[in-house]
């Protein structure tokens, strides 16, 4: 049975957020050949995309996921302490960062991912793995009631290439 990915390969993600996380994710995905929109600053406009990636302070998330929700299909975090209240999916990666990182510095590295929706959880997933060419192991969802996060290895490259 063929599934249609979780991300098209023209999908767009606004990454919200200037700060040592934004900055690195933003140059990772776009190796990764995704196109991406920021990172984004307080005095800069949200931009129309399927994604908006929020790398802004824990008490920042509800007030800017309200205002990024008008302008994108899917609204997530990189929070690993902030429920998914006000976005769809979470993606947090397990490492810190300087800010001054290359993109090489995701490969491999663990990421947690949950997602309010099936759909989102895939788009979750789908960005973590950044070229989908090697799908990662789906695990049978968990009772009701027990968190969907899961812990997956981040396979950004810059080769997508060989995917098509």
């Amino acid at each position: 049975m063929h599934r249609t990915p979780a991300l098209a390969p023209d999908t767009t993600i606004a990454i919200v957020g200037a700060g040592r996380l934004g900055g690195v994710l933003a140059r990772a995905l776009r190796a990764a050949g995704l196109v991406v929109r920021g990172p984004l600053r307080r005095e800069d406009s949200m931009p129309d995309a399927d994604i908006a990636l929020l790398c802004v302070p824990d008490s920042a998330i509800a007030a800017v996921a309200f205002a990024a929700r008008p302008h994108a299909r899917l609204v997530a975090h990189v929070s690993g302490a902030t429920p998914l209240t006000d976005v769809d999916f979470s993606l947090h990666p397990l490492q810190t960062f300087t800010g001054k990182e290359t993109s090489e510095v995701f490969r491999g590295i663990g990421v947690a991912v949950d997602g309010r929706t099936p759909e989102a959880l895939e788009a979750a997933e789908a960005l973590a793995a950044g070229d989908r060419c090697e799908p990662l192991p789906r695990r049978r969802r968990p009772p009701r009631g027990v968190s969907r996060r899961r812990i997956l290895r981040l396979e950004l490259r810059a080769d997508r290439a060989r995917c098509r």
